[in-house]
């Protein structure tokens, strides 16, 4: 789940480079921006995620302005 999303974003890391930049989407987790989301989504229990949405760059945009310009992982877990 959260840990094969991680192995994607990595993946598609290591595939999109260009000229020693980095093509990443933004991770939103519950709303809030993650800066640097590698460690956290390593750590993220499966259990604890209720939805995950993929937006490409034309609705990221739309949605999160000059954030959703690489794409946008959205994240929502369970509440308590």
């Amino acid at each position: 789940a959260a840990s094969d999303v991680y192995k994607r974003q990595e993946h598609n890391r290591a595939r999109n480079r260009s000229g020693g930049g980095c093509q990443m989407f933004t991770v939103f987790l519950d709303g809030l921006r993650l800066p640097d989301p590698g460690i956290f989504l390593a750590e993220l229990n499966p259990q604890t995620v209720e939805t995950i949405q993929l937006f490409g760059p034309t609705e990221a945009m739309m949605r999160y302005g000059n954030f959703g310009v690489n794409g946008v992982l959205l994240i929502t877990t369970r509440r308590r």
